[in-house]
């Protein structure tokens, strides 16, 4: 079990990995500083997303939280995966629990405003959006077999 917890700890690694180079994209994107890949159809159209009044919180761009949440996530990967402190670990898995369980709310919400309110979707965003799902996944997964040892 734990070469497969190591495993899974990789994947976490990776998808929040992709999950923040999707985020660091996206305003080069729409600020044209390279290619722009984004607004490819009336469905797929970064730009209409990010001109919503949506795209930000508090006057400050949702990719920029998106940033953060994935940093997080690699920091706490980082903590149980590299301490070999049992608190350290017991404590950094459930913070990757309750992040990911938050996350996953608040990119719902996003999914939602995406679809119903605005009527287009971001690929970047998706890339996200489906990123963290899958370390939502990871982590449940890793925290249900870890659970039986703590």
């Amino acid at each position: 079990m734990k070469s497969i917890s190591k495993i899974y700890n990789y994947l976490i690694i990776l998808f929040a990995l992709i999950g923040l180079g999707a985020m660091i994209y996206l305003p080069l994107d729409l600020n044209n500083t390279v290619p722009n890949s984004c607004n490819i159809n009336p469905i797929f159209n970064c730009a209409k997303v990010a001109a919503s009044p949506y795209s930000s919180y508090f006057g400050i761009p949702l990719y920029v939280y998106g940033w953060v949440f994935f940093s997080i996530i690699l920091v706490l990967i980082a903590l149980n995966t590299t301490i070999n402190d049992s608190i350290v670990r017991k404590y950094s898995l459930y913070s990757l629990v309750l992040v990911s369980v938050l996350g996953a709310i608040a990119i719902s919400y996003l999914i939602y405003l995406v679809v119903i309110k605005i009527g287009t979707s971001c690929l970047f965003c998706d890339t996200s959006y489906v990123s963290e799902f899958i370390i939502l996944a990871l982590v449940l997964r890793i925290f249900t077999a870890r659970k039986r040892r703590f």
